[in-house]
């Protein structure tokens, strides 16, 4: 269960790394020369480079914000997979009441979790791809 959920969070990892390499920095390299170009305004006030620069960093800062937001879904999806395995044991064990069910029942609980961290494992590359492509259409 262990090495699977460590492959799980490395798949994961990749995921948004990628996401990274490929749209988040670019649009962090587009804010700072934005925000570079603001402070080469010598004629405008203080609060008016402030804004310029705020205004700069609108778009990764939505960009961040749709990324957070679709990790999060994902996680929480991941999780109720988990739930339904711990629901089903703890179904089981209710049913039976019998002390000698921990090993039989850990078995279980454990094959469960394995399958839903493989299952949300071969859906990492879509949600990369769902990502990455919504970041494209909206222009960030």
């Amino acid at each position: 269960m262990e090495e699977n959920a460590k492959i799980y969070e490395r798949k994961l990892q990749d995921v948004y790394n990628e996401i990274d390499k490929s749209h988040v920095r670019k649009i962090q390299k587009k804010m700072y020369e934005c925000a570079s170009a603001c402070c080469d305004n010598t004629v405008a006030s203080y609060e008016d480079v402030q804004r310029c620069i705020d205004r700069c960093s609108n778009p990764l800062n939505r960009a961040q914000s749709y990324i957070k937001n679709e990790f999060e879904d994902f996680q929480t999806r991941v999780q109720r997979c988990l739930m339904v395995c711990n629901d089903k044991i703890k179904e089981k064990m209710e049913q039976e009441k019998t002390k000698d069910f921990t090993s039989k029942y850990r078995t279980e609980y454990e094959e469960c979790s394995i399958s839903c961290l493989k299952k949300h494992c071969d859906l990492l590359p879509s949600i990369g791809f769902k990502i990455k492509s919504s970041l494209d259409e909206q222009g960030i």
